[in-house]
């Protein structure tokens, strides 16, 4: 069994937060360093070949 190193839920992802504000709807999404940590983490094929880091 794999120990992820990545966010680990919601309350991890919310700490580092990005909004943006698209046409008056405010967007909060995951901050890029959480995206690639949770996929680094997921260690999954089909990650690590789009990632362009193989």
């Amino acid at each position: 069994m794999k120990l992820l190193q990545g966010p680990m839920g919601y309350n991890d992802l919310q700490r580092q937060v990005v909004t943006y504000d698209l046409v008056g709807v405010i967007v909060p999404t995951a901050s890029l360093a959480d995206v690639i940590r949770s996929k680094e983490a997921a260690d999954r094929e089909s990650s690590r070949r789009s990632s362009g880091f193989c």
